[in-house]
């Protein structure tokens, strides 16, 4: 691979990439609203028990934003995107590669 294109490899390959992250971080603030939104019941919830207003429907949603705040909170990890970088002397490591295989 000759420099010149391992450049305009790079630079588009890092494009690539750039456009990915960017659709990962928006995924994530989308994300991050969910759990912020759902936390916000989960403290109105435990604010009316808190207040005496205590009934079976109030408990099984409380429940259920708490299940699903633990769900969200996990699935969070997932949605973090891992960084990639490629070596900057990749076009030696290719030549060598390209060396070995005669």
């Amino acid at each position: 691979m000759q420099d010149e294109a391992y450049e305009r490899f790079a630079t588009q390959f890092e494009a690539h990439l750039l456009k990915g992250q960017k659709e990962t971080r928006e995924a994530l603030k989308a994300h991050d609203r969910k759990i912020k939104d759902l936390e916000k019941e989960h403290a109105n919830l435990l604010k009316a028990v808190k207040n005496g207003r205590y009934s079976e429907s109030i408990a099984d949603a409380l429940d259920s934003a708490a299940k699903d705040l633990k769900t969200l909170r996990t699935a969070r990890d997932s949605l973090v995107p891992v960084p990639v970088t490629l070596p900057p002397d990749l076009p030696a490591h290719y030549r060598r590669y390209v060396d070995n295989l005669s």
